[in-house]
């Protein structure tokens, strides 16, 4: 716009509603803009990730929305339109032959795409807030296909590198990883050490899915293995694995989705510690911290509580599980505590 033109429409506007207004409401816009554009562009980043559209623009060649939409059968108008939102806010750059990840696309939908995957987890029930205020949450669940595939994402840059390397240091070859999810974590070990077996339970059938297609893809020589399985039903488990086969259980963010019960926590790993002793027990879950602390993490510690919290689940602060682990009768022989993103990792026996 030229400046002969600003200040024409300054001066109407000035008139029109006053020149104290005029300023006044464009700060105020400016303010809730990034709120806005950052719920747009998450929503349209998500929408190209769930067609592939993002993983062909990751091979680094230019890509063409219409093409992409014409071969699949697409809304060749909406998918422009995607397109063209995120050319405007930076993530797309527009070439000759197409649409490709600028810098700041590429660099945000690398490591923190396990973050879009787990917001999409929880988008039924962020979607429906009012319903949910409101007590009406039949039928609200979060995805537990995108919570194993935005876990798992997000697992790979730190919490599994850190376990992964608790495990190989305790000599562990025969591992059970309860609530394996995608079955990332298990992948990485396996390929730490080439002598490493883990078997993998879970009661979701997605999840279970997902795990089998990385199995599939991680050509890991018949090292990895899952089993459809509640691991509160521990019988089942007495059934499949027998006494002294497994040398070491692992846990990642399985046990704080029931801690509003403690005790059935309690009950469940001393059960667990009763049949698998002498086996190692090596747990990682996150912890609670003040909610002041929180948005000054420079991760999404913030979010993720969040999305927990509406779903009914408890993060707890790290006592509670020092104190849980003790009651279940364990020893803790090491602990390991990040307050940054707030996760904590204890061996157990």
């Amino acid at each position: 716009m030229r400046l002969v033109d600003m200040l024409r429409e300054g001066r109407i506007l000035a008139r029109a509603v006053g020149l104290g207004r005029v300023l006044r409401s464009k700060r105020r816009h400016q303010q809730a803009k990034p709120i806005l554009r950052g719920y747009h562009t998450y929503k349209a980043i998500q929408a190209l990730s769930e067609i592939g559209f993002l993983d062909e623009l990751k091979k680094g060649e230019p890509l063409s929305s219409e093409g992409f939409a014409s071969s699949r059968n697409m809304n060749q108008d909406v998918l422009k339109a995607v397109c063209r939102y995120l050319e405007g806010v930076g993530v797309l750059m527009r070439l000759d032959r197409g649409y490709a990840l600028s810098e700041f696309g590429f660099e945000i939908t690398e490591e923190p795409r396990g973050m879009f995957n787990l917001t999409r987890a929880y988008t039924p029930l962020v979607d429906n807030l009012t319903e949910l205020i409101r007590g009406n949450n039949d039928g609200l669940e979060r995805d537990i296909g995108y919570v194993a595939r935005g876990s798992g994402e997000l697992g790979e840059q730190i919490p599994f590198p850190v376990l992964r390397d608790i495990v190989l240091e305790r000599g562990s070859k025969k591992v059970l990883d309860l609530g394996c999810g995608d079955m990332r974590f298990p992948i990485m070990l396996c390929r730490a050490d080439g002598n490493v077996v883990v078997y993998g339970i879970d009661k979701d059938e997605n999840a279970l899915r997902e795990a089998e297609r990385n199995i599939r893809n991680a050509d890991l020589d018949g090292r990895l293995f899952t089993t459809q399985a509640d691991m509160f039903d521990l019988d089942k488990l007495k059934k499949r694995f027998e006494k002294g086969q497994i040398d070491c259980l692992v846990a990642i963010d399985v046990f704080h989705e029931y801690m509003n019960n403690p005790n059935a926590v309690i009950g469940l790993l001393r059960d667990y510690r009763n049949y698998f002793h002498p086996a190692d027990f090596v747990i990682g879950e996150m912890f609670s911290q003040p909610k002041r602390e929180l948005a000054r993490m420079p991760s999404a510690t913030l979010e993720h509580i969040f999305h927990h919290e509406i779903s009914g689940q408890q993060v707890v602060p790290l006592e509670n599980w020092r104190y849980v682990y003790c009651a279940a009768g364990f020893t803790t022989l090491d602990e390991k505590v990040f307050t940054s993103f707030g996760h904590c990792y204890h061996v157990l026996q």
